[in-house]
């Protein structure tokens, strides 16, 4: 005799493992509805061609990373000159040119600080025309745009020894700093005659002088004797170098590096706008 059509229990079976009737829901119930999470409007800028930002852009990328310490090696002048068959000098002139127009550019983006490397402890060793015609050129434009950083409210300020430096070029600096130290916008530090490892060399033995009367030398103490304290986020090299050459090597200890073969003359405010989406697509970990 045949047997009669299961039931809806006995047929709800997989496996032997009877498995439990089906519950009427509603169909909201069944198919809940999931709002999506919007993304902060900042994400959009990281596709953006970094030639349509503006500093309005930056801004918010730079709110957004909490970025607020950029070193930049102003690296490849003569090869730029080099390239076009024109005396290295004038790789220099447009080199500063192209500072101007990045100051002009980050003094409206909230930056905090900026720190350039202009001519190091071991530049020194080229050539007397060119050293000369490096001191001339920076005083020149000390004087001559100390308008221009009142106007965007930029300070500036001296990173390296400066006894060592021409007079004329320790008076443009003097002169310079003390004309803008009460502006409260860019602060810029310009890194002349200087080396990272003179500079702890420095600090330390600033340090060491106070150890008997304040303990032992910790790292904290270190940091507060050097002329710049504020740990670098990110660190910018154009010329298609890849190493630090002995600048800001303490408040680079957690930097992000970033290197481009764009020669520095070349190197527009678009190229630090491509160097500042790049950073804010990185997880800083801290060694956590």
């Amino acid at each position: 005799m045949p047997s009669s059509a299961p039931s809806a229990t006995t047929s709800a079976v997989a496996n032997g493992i009877p498995l439990p009737a089906p519950q009427a829901s509603s169909s909201a119930a069944a198919n809940p509805t999931i709002t999506p999470t919007a993304s902060p409007p900042w994400l959009s800028l990281l596709s953006l061609p970094s030639h349509q930002l503006s500093p309005a852009h930056l801004a918010q990328l730079i709110s957004a990373t909490g970025l607020a310490h950029v070193a930049l090696i102003m690296d490849g002048n003569r090869r730029w000159a080099k390239q076009r068959q024109l005396p290295t000098l004038l790789g220099h002139h447009k080199g500063s040119q192209r500072f101007k127009q990045l100051l002009r550019f980050l003094s409206k983006t909230g930056l905090n600080t900026l720190s350039v490397y202009a001519f190091s402890t071991e530049n020194w060793k080229r050539s007397p025309q060119e050293v000369q015609y490096l001191m001339e050129l920076m005083a020149q434009v000390l004087r001559r745009e100390v308008r221009f950083l009142q106007r965007h409210g930029i300070r500036l300020s001296l990173l390296g020894e400066a006894e060592a430096l021409p007079a004329f070029l320790q008076q443009a600096f003097a002169e310079t700093m003390a004309a803008t130290a009460a502006n409260t916008g860019l602060h810029v530090q310009v890194a002349v005659n200087y080396g990272a490892r003179q500079a702890l060399v420095a600090a330390c033995q600033r340090v060491a002088e106070r150890v008997a009367t304040q303990g032992p030398v910790t790292a904290e103490a270190v940091e507060a004797a050097l002329a710049s304290t504020l740990p670098v986020d990110l660190l910018i090299r154009p010329g298609g170098e890849q190493r630090l050459s002995n600048f800001l090597l303490w408040e680079a200890a957690y930097a992000e590096l970033y290197f481009t073969p764009t020669l520095w003359p070349d190197f527009t405010p678009a190229c630090f706008g491509e160097a500042l989406q790049q950073y804010a697509q990185r997880q800083r970990r801290f060694g956590q």
